[in-house]
């Protein structure tokens, strides 16, 4: 709440600002309006930059929020049961992350976030790895979540796509336009944006000397989508015949 009530105040308080410098640029003489036209705008765009941002915030804090009330009716913090029986196999909280119980929290409470139009805000991906080495584990157990988060965006997102691309009537050449669509769907998982695991847990096994790391990783569908979209454009734009007014309409603006 006291989030909520911090990043409202600050909107408004931005907006009072905006105002106040529009009014007083209206009543400049017309030669120095001209004169520093550029500099004003340039700071009116930065404060619509901060209005942004601060209602980002105010979205995620009311999102977070929500997902938590869930949570406690839903589950009855079985993260703590998880955290316990995790802790029974000998894994620990990777050193500089916080406390297992708060990662596996973290964790649920994305798990049930929705975003403005009710769908899942998050998608989880969870994998283990075992290696010689700490690093070795880590890095294979992020690259199964990558390819997990990968696998679902591709055939959710750009599987859509495709069967847009097979009942459109704009796309001239389907079959070229599919190709590209495949190929860059085998790639995705290099091209998304990389973030760092909610949950990062080791252990070692002690007859072997392996090092075994569980990573969970959390990855906003929204921003995913937006990215893939973006990539395509691109990538219908260089390798097919399309018109970008033909790819925003199959894509999607």
């Amino acid at each position: 709440m006291l989030v909520n009530q911090k990043s409202s105040l600050l909107v408004v308080e931005i907006r009072g600002r905006l105002h106040l410098i529009i009014e007083n640029f209206k009543n400049l003489n017309p030669t120095i309006m001209k004169k520093y036209s550029i500099s004003v705008f340039t700071v009116i765009f930065s404060i619509l930059l901060g209005i942004a941002y601060a209602q980002k915030e105010d979205t995620y804090a009311a999102a977070r929020k929500a997902a938590l009330k869930d949570l406690d009716k839903r589950v009855d913090r079985d993260y703590r049961k998880q955290a316990k029986a995790l802790a029974k196999e000998g894994y620990q909280p990777v050193i500089g992350t916080p406390p297992m119980e708060k990662q596996l929290e973290e964790a649920a409470v994305r798990a049930y976030m929705k975003d403005e139009r009710g769908n899942a805000k998050y998608y989880t991906a969870s994998q283990e790895a075992k290696a010689e080495t700490f690093a070795a584990a880590k890095q294979q157990a992020i690259q199964l979540c990558l390819n997990d988060i990968a696998a679902f965006m591709g055939s959710n997102i750009v599987g859509r796509i495709k069967s847009d691309v097979a009942n459109s009537e704009v796309v001239k050449d389907a079959t070229s336009v599919t190709e590209v669509i495949g190929a860059y769907q085998n790639t995705i998982a290099a091209k998304l944006a990389r973030v760092e695991p909610i949950v990062q847990l080791q252990k070692v096994d002690k007859k072997t000397g392996l090092t075994y790391f569980k990573a969970m990783m959390c990855y906003d569908m929204e921003a995913a989508e937006r990215q893939i979209k973006n990539d395509l454009r691109k990538e219908l734009k260089q390798k097919t015949s399309m018109l970008q007014e033909e790819i925003d309409q199959l894509i999607g603006l």
